[in-house]
């Protein structure tokens, strides 16, 4: 078994992209409300509004789809050896709702602080959740098998009915 630091299974560079990400869309905010971005303009109620709205459902989804993985959720890529395909819940309709619920939450920074850096953020985050979905996938099959295969051949990487594997 190789050590934590040699397997190439682990985050990894799309984790690093992830943490940029993120802290990208912390400093965005962080950096309006502070007016080092320039003088301060009062967002129009439809960023404001659809901006907390989105912020809150993804922290809901991302309760629910960790609730519904219950001990299975695991904050890496490689799944623990006794889990079962997660199909409950909101991994009914996608694959990844955890995944979803950061991007929506980018989103929601991207309308309440407009500015580049909040936006590099989101494009940062967006890259490095495809990437590390599509590193799980494979990890996935091998650990899970034919339920994984059927699962994801059936269901959504992102968006209902869209990214569904065919084959191998």
């Amino acid at each position: 078994m190789a050590s934590r630091r040699g397997d190439r299974r682990r985050g990894g560079w799309p984790t690093g992209l992830f943490l940029v990400g993120f802290a990208l869309l912390i400093a965005g905010p962080v950096a309006e409300a502070a007016g080092a971005l320039g003088p301060q303009v009062e967002l129009p109620a439809w960023r404001v509004g659809p901006g907390v709205v989105l912020a809150v459902a993804a922290i809901g989804l991302a309760i629910w789809a960790q609730e519904t993985m219950g001990a299975a959720w695991v904050a890496d890529i490689v799944p623990r050896a006794d889990v079962k395909v997660a199909t409950e819940g909101p991994f009914r309709r996608v694959r990844n709702p955890t995944y979803c619920a950061m991007v929506t939450v980018g989103v929601a920074s991207v309308l309440l602080a407009p500015n580049a850096l909040a936006t590099a953020g989101l494009a940062v985050l967006c890259v490095s959740v495809a990437l590390t979905a599509r590193a799980e996938e494979p990890l996935l099959r091998e650990r899970l098998g034919e339920p994984y295969r059927q699962y994801a051949a059936r269901t959504g990487r992102f968006i209902p009915g869209i990214g569904r594997l065919r084959g191998e």
